[in-house]
């Protein structure tokens, strides 16, 4: 027998060596499936069914509460407010002034989800439809009348809209009020 012979022989031992290891390998794995498969169920069939909800995130149009007095300030005032009024009534409200940036996104989403109506260059006043959704309580003095959240047209309004309506106020003169 020479040296291949000897090494073709050794290596066959090996391979013997190792298909037994794999057997036994693979009947352990089949004892632990079986195991599995006998053990308790841990949780009901009706709560494995039901899908995992989601934790992350929140759902479209949510906005936190911090925004909310934000809003709901700016509605107090009763009349359109620009970046820079939105971001001192957020750091009112806060205590730190976020970056201009956060807030153009946040009124850009705001008038998306019809919080907000206007443009950056005439300002942006809190809808009807966020005031009531958000139960705003109607600014202070306003009564039922046909001004800005129900100011009566006859006696201009301290918040500045006179006898016009929030949207008619914001579309002719931004910096309105009740001695334009």
């Amino acid at each position: 027998m020479d040296a291949l012979d000897h090494l073709i022989q050794t290596e066959t031992q090996e391979l013997s060596r190792l298909q037994g290891a794999v057997s036994a390998q693979k009947i352990k794995v089949d004892a632990l499936l079986s195991a599995a498969a006998a053990r308790p169920a841990t949780k009901s069939l009706s709560s494995a069914a039901k899908p995992v909800k989601s934790t992350g995130g929140k759902p479209k149009g949510a906005i936190s509460g911090l925004w909310r007095k934000i809003l709901n300030a700016a509605y107090q005032t009763g009349r359109a407010q620009s970046y820079q009024d939105m971001r001192a009534l957020y750091e009112l409200e806060h205590g730190s002034a976020p970056d201009m940036s956060s807030i153009r996104d946040r009124m850009r989403n705001f008038v998306e989800l019809g919080l907000v109506i206007g443009t950056p260059e005439v300002g942006f006043t809190v809808t009807e439809f966020a005031a009531s959704k958000f139960s705003f309580s109607k600014p202070s003095g306003a009564s039922e009348g046909n001004g800005p959240h129900g100011s009566d047209a006859s006696e201009p309004s301290a918040q500045g809209w006179g006898g016009e309506t929030p949207q008619s106020s914001i579309l002719l003169n931004p910096q309105s009020g009740p001695d334009s």
